[in-house]
This record gives structure tokens, sequence and C-alpha cells, in this order.
């Protein structure tokens, strides 16, 4: 737990890393889709892409949805179909790849398990979070 980056500081140094991107030209990447497209003034992205832009295959040949939620714990490996030729079928309608996609994909799923314990629970480090952030709200589900 000592090593995880408090929320509040974790927007304070992307909000410093998009100022550098920006004013200095620094080729600065920062993969928080949702936020530096809000960051930005870009009409509102969802913060996964999962499920949607592409397919993870483990080296047992079993498709996942989110390869941080699978070492996290929340699927049984057992239950994480085998990519074959019906793949397509699979993560189109599988009940694991039906279920994430409902559970939404605005915030990180994977944070809010790790941190909540529930998939569709708070998003620490996601664009609520974020707002309350800039209002000057606690908010985060981490101590500040």
């Amino acid at each position: 737990k000592d090593l995880i980056v408090k929320p509040t500081d974790f927007f304070a140094t992307v909000e410093k890393l998009l100022q550098w991107r920006t004013e200095k030209n620094y080729p600065i990447g920062i993969a928080d889709a949702s936020l530096i497209a809000h960051l930005l003034g870009l009409p509102p992205r969802n913060e996964c892409t999962a499920t949607l832009a592409g397919l993870v295959i483990d080296m047992h040949g079993r498709m996942i949805t989110c390869p941080y939620l699978v070492e996290a714990g929340y699927y049984e490996k057992s239950e994480l179909p085998v990519f074959d030729e019906n793949f397509v079928e699979h993560w189109l309608n599988h009940p694991m790849f039906v279920n994430f996609r409902d559970n939404g994909l605005k915030d990180c799923q994977a944070r809010s398990y790790i941190f909540s314990n529930d998939v569709t629970g708070e998003d620490p480090y996601g664009m609520a979070a974020y707002l309350a952030y800039k209002n000057g709200q606690k908010g985060g589900g981490l101590n500040d």
C-alpha cells in the first residue's frame, strides 16, 4: 500500500505532464483516455476499450476480457473461453464478455475491483474521482 500513488497526486501529475506536453512540446504519452479527452476539451471517451477494440489471449490459449481482472482474481481461469475457430462468437456472446461490457467501460473495472472489491464500484483514478478532486471534494476511495 505504501507504493500506491494517491489519486490526488496522480491527478496533479497528469495535469502537469499534459501542461509540459502542450507548452513545451514534450513527447509525453498519457494513457488515461477519458481524463485526457476531458482535459483537452475533446468529446467524452470511455476509459476502457477492452472487449471492444481488441482481444487478449493468455499463454494457455484462453480469451481474456481484461488481464488485470484475471490477475486480481476476479475470474476463475476455468471460466475463460478457449481461443478456437469460434472466437468471434465467444468474443461477442460469451457471458464473461457480455457481462464485462454490460458493467460499463466508463472507468477501469480492474481498479474498481482492486480498490472496492466490486467491478462496478468506485474507480479512485477515474473521471468521477477526478471531477471530485477538481471540485475540492474528497473522493477516490483512498485516504488522502
